[in-house]
Order: structure tokens, then sequence, then C-alpha cells
């Protein structure tokens, strides 16, 4: 008894000292090589093509639905909005500072965020995608991004008047 009591407190210190760094590397799993499986690309083989008059299409899973207003789209819980920009000034209210393109169109992509910002050639338009739902993961955002596919028909939407 009197040998236990004294290598207690060096037990429970070496205890808590595992649970700490389970924890660690359990949250921070990709610091140490295993990929976070929310990144994971989602494969996109059984999803519906959807073509847009703007000049873009992308694909989604059948489970979901695509709704439209104006100049909105809805697929699930991704948001995508056609932002027209100011004919005078034609200045995107969201700057892009990446040189990412998107068959060649300048854009802002963060799939950790969850958000894209696609502007067109001919600077009358940009489209924004976004979800702030955490439902949402990098992967199947990734997913989505990735089978987006933009043609010389998004250089032709008009600016806002």
């Amino acid at each position: 008894m009197k040998y236990i009591k004294k290598y207690l407190k060096f037990i429970i210190i070496f205890i808590v000292l595992i649970l700490i760094l389970g924890f660690y590397y359990s949250s921070n799993q990709k610091y140490f090589g295993v990929e976070n499986e929310s990144s994971i690309p989602v494969p996109i083989t059984n999803w519906i093509p959807y073509s847009s008059t703007s000049g873009f299409s992308f694909m989604y899973p059948t489970n979901l639905k695509v709704k439209t207003n104006n100049n909105e789209i809805e697929i699930g819980e991704i948001n995508i909005k056609i932002e027209k920009l100011n004919c005078t000034t034609k200045m995107s209210k969201k700057i892009i500072m990446s040189q990412t393109t998107l068959y060649g169109f300048k854009a802002g992509i963060d799939e950790t965020k969850k958000t894209a910002y696609i502007c067109n050639n001919t600077k009358t338009a940009c489209l924004d995608i976004t979800t702030n739902k955490t439902r949402i993961t990098e992967g199947f955002f990734h997913s989505f991004i990735s089978s987006l596919n933009l043609n010389s028909d998004f250089d032709k939407i008009e600016c806002e008047k």
C-alpha cells in the first residue's frame, strides 16, 4: 500500500497524459498522415446533370432537389447565386485575390470553408457558391465543385443596369 501511494501521483499524471495525447491525435488525424474523412471526395458516378441557361452546369446527387429562384439556385444545402455586376463599375462584391482559374475563368475556391467565387471574363457576372450547413462535408463540396462546368455562354451574362 505504501508503495502504491508513493507512485500514485506519477500513475495519474501518466494516465492523464495518455488521454490528452489520444484526444489530440483523434482531433488532428490529418496531421498524423491520416486523411480526415470529411475531406475525402464523394464519388459522383450516379449524380444527375443540371444545365443552366447562364453558361454553367453541374451534377448533383439523386436524393437532392434543385430549386431555382431568379438568379439563385439551391441544391440541397448548397446555394449558387449569379451575382450580376454593375454595368458602370463592373466590380465584384467580393474581390478575388486568388490566381486560380476554372475553365479559364478567374476563381477563388476554399473547400475547407465550402465557398467558391467565379467571375466571367467580361466582368458582367460572378457565381457565388456557398453553404453554411455543417452537414455538407468538405469532400462533398469538392465533388460538387469538380462537377461544375463553365462554357462560353457564361461570358454572355448581362451586367446589372
